[in-house]
């Protein structure tokens, strides 16, 4: 009877940490956004099509980098890197014995991040050398590509009213420095009404730099 008993306490106790494993792992899953510049382009990820730009999606989540791929009819392919880190967590189950933990996170990918929640590419047609500014990236391409990349940081500094970050975009935008105050009411608001695609389109509207906007 106590033998009987004894097995079922260790499995009660393997679900528990498996369940706080769970939970400290968080999301298996990792919703990304793919932009391209022109649209349309066909993404695949290690040899999959997974959409057409522009689009958002949730991926698994690895203990390995992925390879996205953008193709285009007309246009040069693009690769760009997918990469993934280790979340602290994870790592804080082997370090307090929680051993069975740290493996779900590891299995399940739940112990994992993608670094960038965003990614946008420029495409060049395939008989195009450089462009006339000197292969250099576009103002939109440019700004597109910073509110992707620094999306949580923007944020970040938005809610505080100020930071480098939200300096740097509003900088980028052109906006004089007696408006930024004005500016970043605007991309405040902008901030709570959109997904991170629609609100850098709609930053850049309302923002068009020395074509007129604050």
């Amino acid at each position: 009877m106590s033998k009987m008993l004894a097995r079922i306490a260790l499995v009660i106790a393997l679900g528990t940490l498996s369940g706080c494993a769970t939970m400290m792992g968080g999301s298996k899953e990792q919703q990304l956004s793919f932009q391209s510049i022109p649209d349309n382009a066909v993404v695949k990820i290690d040899g999959t099509t997974v959409g057409i730009t522009p689009f958002k999606i949730k991926l698994k989540k690895t203990a390995e980098d992925r390879v996205a791929v953008f193709q285009k009819d007309g246009y040069k392919s693009v690769e760009t890197t997918l990469v993934t880190r280790a979340n602290g967590w994870m790592w804080a189950n082997l370090l307090h014995g929680y051993l069975l933990g740290f493996l779900v996170d590891s299995s399940t990918g739940a112990g994992y991040r993608y670094v960038r929640n965003g990614h946008v590419v420029t495409l060049r047609p395939v008989d195009q050398g450089l462009s006339p500014l000197g292969g250099q990236p576009t103002r939109e391409f440019r700004i597109k590509k910073f509110i992707l990349n620094e999306y949580g940081n923007i944020l970040a500094n938005l809610k505080q009213g100020s930071g480098s970050y939200l300096t740097s975009l509003l900088k980028q935008l052109e906006v004089e420095e007696q408006n930024y105050k004005a500016a970043t009411r605007v991309i405040a608001d902008m901030s709570g009404k959109y997904s991170i695609l629609e609100f850098a389109d709609q930053v850049l509207i309302a923002f068009p730099g020395s074509a007129g906007g604050l």
